[in-house]
This record gives structure tokens, C-alpha cells and sequence, in this order.
């Protein structure tokens, strides 16, 4: 059925007891091309190195919108994009072959309450992006773009410049109060990335326009509160005993084993057995009495951000070579995971990326030019796998008959991201982004690697540029 008909047919049954007045919106069209390299990176369990992988992805997006009575909008955006799968070597001829995956961009309607020139509160339903950190031009948003435990952070995706936000399934109500100075959002949205799916999420957003110099905001997300599956959010076979105020984590493989890992905790004598920093031990009458304590998938995230207009707190607005995003300078801070847990999740601390940026002036040679630094020590690799292999929320990899962390140490901490963007006339825009992020590239399945495969910020970087065009 022509997307035109759609349209129509939506409108017609959520406006039939009201005289309908549809606004068609011309259709725009968009065409991307994202051409760059990473100059060396090592992935995989054995630890591979690769250089000079060439990043080569072109994509289509079309996008159609209708609006109903002032206030009923309907948007539906359909794209496809050609790709190399990673990694592409000369033995592996399946990575030399171009790829095709395409995808929904966008299927959501709102409906504006009151006014429509201005409601006192929009309601958005369906797929739909969100941002709500305007100055992360990479780095940041992190409510929605990292999960706790596994600690994990995400940046770019199938488009890797210029498109830091999130793709979100769910319903979205937005209020704006104090004459537009405030902006409050409330989410109920359902987990369609990583495992397990389908988990719906509540998530309060709002900032604060303070004058025309400084933004502030904030937010609360719990995460996966209304789990789809309970058993699979939960699941049963890792867990942990409180014993006399000292936590013992039993690392389950199927056998009756309890291990420590040495230096996290003091030593626990039991009815039976004695439990030390690196003892694996039989499991005892004592330990099996305890109540069982489970790790999960759920978890409290908040986020606090700020943004500081130099011109406007100076006096500069309007200067002569001085561009409307030129001299902010903000900062976005998050605890993603605001519970503890045993051996892993000890401190929250680890848990707490910082991001930093500053727009500088570029005096017409591009409209923004941002430069941001990013620091977390999470002392474990960032990655998901676990949660597809093994259903674990623990950062662990089985080794022979124990486990073992998947550390990487705190050699990745520290992060950094140059973006410049110029728009030109006839539709075209350019992007140049040189960073040492959370990138992730295409494998063959389609979807993107487990694990961010920049490890060493300090040797490791990509530089790419990404053209747009279009109507």
C-alpha cells in the first residue's frame, strides 16, 4: 500500500469525529556517504590486530510526514544503506563484498494537547529519535546510549558521525513550562537493542534555561523496572550470599564451587569450611543455608548535564566572526548503576563516566567545530557478549574450570572526539570526525560488534568524513 494511503487512512481514523484539515509535508529525501579509516585496532578473544581498516557505507532515507488539524502529526521514515563488513582482509572474502541492510528510520505519530501553537503537553507514540543533549556532538547521552551491568558505552552505530541520539520504541510526553525556559520529558519505552528484549524502561528528562548563558538538566532512568521476562532480566544462575555482613559471590558452572577472587574480601570461617581471598572451595551446609542474592540485567541511572554560553555571558553574541554554537562550553556527568554489587559492581565510582567539550571558533570554515573529552575507569572491557553467550550481566569470560574478568585495566579511560560540521548551499552538508570513541563496526550478521574495538585511545583513532545531501 503507497505510503501516501497510509497516511490517509491513519488520519481518518484518529480524526473521524472531527472536520479534517491534512497538511501533506513535501517528502524529503536524503542520501549519505561515510568514507574514512581506523588506523589500528585489536578484537577478538585472541586479541587480532588490524590496520588500516577502510570505513565505506552510502545510504538512502526517505522521509514522509502529514499533519492532521493542527495538532495530529504522522512520520514515517524508511532508508537503506550499502556496507563492507568488519574486518575485511584478503583471505576473507566474505568482508570484500557489499552488503545491504535497511530499516524504519522513524514510525511514530504525536498529538499536541491545547494549543497546537503551543501545548501544554505533546505525546509522541512509536520508533522515534531522541536527543536530549544538544551540544554532544559524539560523545555523551549516555541515559540511553550504555547499560550498567555490564558497564558498557555506545557511540555512533549504523551512522557514525553527526547522529549521536537514540533510537527509542515507546511513548514519549513532553511539557514545556516558565515560557519555553522549562522542557520535561517522561518515557515508557521497550529494550530493542541488546538482550534481554523487550524489557520496558521509565525515564524522567528535563532542563533548565537559565538567562540566555547556562543550560542545565537532568535525568533518572529505571532501567528495565517492567522486565518482559522476568527469569531471562534475573537470571538464576549467578549469584551471591550476604554472610555476616561480608558478601561471597558463587560464580555457578554447574559444579558445587564458591570462588573469592583474592584481595575483595576478608577471610569467612564456616560450619564446615573456610573460605579465604583465593579459595575455591566445596560448598558447605553453612553457605547453602544462606538466602541466594542474584545479579541483573535491572538498574537506577541519573544524569546531570550543563552548558555555559560564552558569548552570551561576555557580551559577544553578534560578533564579527563569531558563529551562533561558537565558545559553549558543557559537560555531561552520569551514575549508571546506582546499586553495588559483590566482587564485580563495587564501586560506583567505576561507574561514572565525565564528558566534557567545548565548541571553538572556526570563523566561517565550519559552523560547528567541537572538541570532547570523555574519562570512566571502568577497569573491565566494554562490552556486551556476555549477555548474548552466557546471559550474564557480569563482565566475566569461563576459562578452564574458573572464571576469569574480562579486563582491559584502565588503559581505555580516557576518550576524545574533533567534530566539524559546514552546511553549503543546494542541500549538501560535510562532517569531518576524528575520534578514539566507543565505536563499534558492522560484522556479517548485520549487527554491531559486541565490543568497542578502539582499546588503546592513546594509539587507536579513526578519521572519517561523512557527506549528506539532498531534499
Amino acid at each position: 500500500m503507497p505510503m501516501r494511503m497510509i497516511l490517509f487512512l491513519l488520519a481518518v481514523f484518529v480524526s473521524a469525529a472531527a472536520p479534517m484539515d491534512i497538511e501533506r509535508k513535501p517528502i524529503s529525501f536524503l542520501g549519505t556517504f561515510e568514507g574514512g579509516m581506523i588506523d589500528s585496532l585489536v578484537y577478538g578473544v585472541k586479541g587480532e590486530g588490524y590496520s588500516n581498516q577502510v570505513i565505506n557505507r552510502l545510504g538512502v532515507w526517505v522521509d514522509d510526514e502529514a499533519v492532521v488539524n493542527g495538532r495530529l502529526r504522522f512520520r514515517l521514515g524508511l532508508g537503506g544503506m550499502y556496507f563492507y563488513a568488519f574486518p575485511t582482509e584478503l583471505n576473507f572474502i566474505q568482508t570484500e563484498q557489499r552488503m545491504f541492510i535497511f530499516g524504519i528510520s522513524q514510525a511514530s505519530l504525536d498529538y499536541s494537547f491545547g494549543d497546537p501553537g503551543n501545548p501544554y503537553l505533546k505525546m509522541t507514540l512509536g520508533q522515534f529519535p531522541l536527543k536530549y543533549n544538544q551540544d554532544a556532538r559524539n560523545l555523551g547521552e549516555y541515559l540511553f546510549r550504555s547499560s550498567a551491568y555490564p558497564l558498557t558505552l555506545q557511540t555512533g552505530g549504523y551512522i557514525i558521525a553527526d547522529d549521536a541520539r537514540a533510537g527509542l520504541l515507546g511513548v514519549d510526553l513532553e511539557n514545556h513550562a516558565w515560557n519555553g525556559r522549562m522542557e520535561n520529558h517522561i518515557l515508557f519505552t521497550s529494550e530493542t537493542n541488546r538482550y534481554p528484549l523487550y524489557d520496558m524502561s521509565l525515564t524522567y528528562l528535563g532542563s533548565l534555561h537559565l538567562g540566555r548563558a547556562l543550560e542545565i538538566g537532568g535525568g533518572i532512568s529505571f532501567d528495565r523496572v517492567l522486565p518482559a521476562r522476568p527469569s531471562f532480566t534475573t537470571p538464576r544462575n549467578y549469584y551471591y550470599f550476604h554472610f555476616a555482613g561480608d558478601s561471597i559471590a558463587d560464580i555457578h558452572d554447574g559444579s558445587r564451587k564458591v570462588f573469592v577472587p583474592a584481595g575483595d574480601y576478608a577471610s569467612l570461617d564456616t560450619a564446615g569450611g573456610a573460605y579465604s581471598g583465593s579459595a575455591i572451595a566445596q560448598d558447605t551446609t553453612a553457605v547453602k543455608s544462606l538466602s541466594k542474592q542474584y545479579y541483573t540485567y535491572q538498574s537506577t541511572k541519573l544524569m546531570g548535564r550543563l552548558a555555559l554560553d560564552l558569548k552570551a555571558l561576555f557580551g559577544l553574541e553578534g560578533k564579527a566572526g563569531l558563529g551562533e554554537e561558537d565558545l559553549r562550553i558543557f559537560s555531561e556527568v552520569a551514575l549508571l548503576g546506582v546499586k553495588n554489587y559483590p566482587v564485580y559492581f563495587t564501586k560506583r565510582i567505576d561507574r561514572m563516566p565525565v564528558m566534557a567539550g567545548i565548541n571553538l571558533p572556526a570563523f566561517g570554515a565550519a559552523d560547528i567545530l567541537c572538541l570532547q573529552a570523555e574519562y570512566l575507569r571502568n577497569p573491565y572491557a566494554n562490552d556486551w557478549s556476555t549477555q548474548l553467550t552466557g546471559n550474564t550481566p557480569l563482565p566475566i569470560g569461563y576459562a578452564a574450570d574458573h572464571w576469569d574478568t574480562d579486563s582491559v585495566g584502565h588503559k581505555d579511560d580516557w576518550r576524545w572526539s574533533v567534530f566539524a560540521k559546514k552546511k553549503f548551499p543546494f542541500g549538501l552538508t560535510v562532517v569531518l570526525q576524528v575520534a578514539s570513541d566507543h565505536l563499534r563496526l558492522i560484522d556479517l550478521n548485520y549487527n554491531l560488534t559486541t565490543r568497542t574495538v578502539l582499546t588503546d585511545p592513546k594509539r587507536q583513532f579513526y578519521y572519517l568524513t561523512r557527506l549528506t545531501w539532498g531534499f
